[in-house]
């Protein structure tokens, strides 16, 4: 069992406990389906789920390519709802899961599940869709032809998506 409290204090009813016997996603989709809860829990304890939420960037910075894939791959199953994209952008998310397509890497498994959490996003929320990952596809889209890159044409497939769902969206490609 893991405890997070606020900033270090220890108040018995805002205390938040996990299993960490549990498994990794199924922990995540307890922290994730207490966030969006809209009654029955204090502010408190919803602060509590955030930071154990927060701590789930650990394994997007991780080393190991495949905890990072795990990792995209458990907040794509967490994702349900258009405000499940909303606390996602609201926690600067969508940073490292840009940094996971990077072309330098060469982890095309990991690349691979942040492409399928990208078009989950796009899906639920096109209108909450964060720009940051739109600039990493038009990066990847730019670059990849230059560099063979075996993840361009599932870029410009995604792209074309985020045209036809976001209506309020430029794209430059360079041709």
């Amino acid at each position: 069992m893991k405890k997070y409290d606020l900033k270090g204090r220890i108040d018995a009813e805002d205390d938040i406990q996990l299993d960490l016997s549990k498994d990794a996603c199924e922990c995540a989709r307890q922290i994730l389906s207490n966030i969006c809860k809209k009654q029955g829990l204090t502010e408190g304890k919803k602060f509590g789920y955030l930071n154990a939420f927060v701590n789930l960037r650990v394994a997007l910075v991780h080393d190991s390519a495949q905890v990072r894939a795990a990792a995209l791959r458990a907040l794509r199953y967490l994702m349900k709802e258009e405000r499940d994209v909303r606390t996602l952008n609201r926690l600067q998310y969508p940073f490292l899961i840009a940094r996971s397509l990077d072309v330098n890497l060469r982890n095309d498994m990991e690349r691979i599940q942040a492409l399928r959490l990208i078009r989950r996003l796009l899906v639920l929320s096109p209108a909450d869709f964060p720009p940051a990952l739109t600039r990493s596809l038009v990066a990847l889209a730019n670059g990849g032809a230059e560099e063979k890159d075996r993840m361009l044409r599932a870029c410009l497939g995604v792209l074309t998506e985020i045209c036809e769902l976001s209506d309020s969206r430029v794209l430059f490609i360079k041709t």
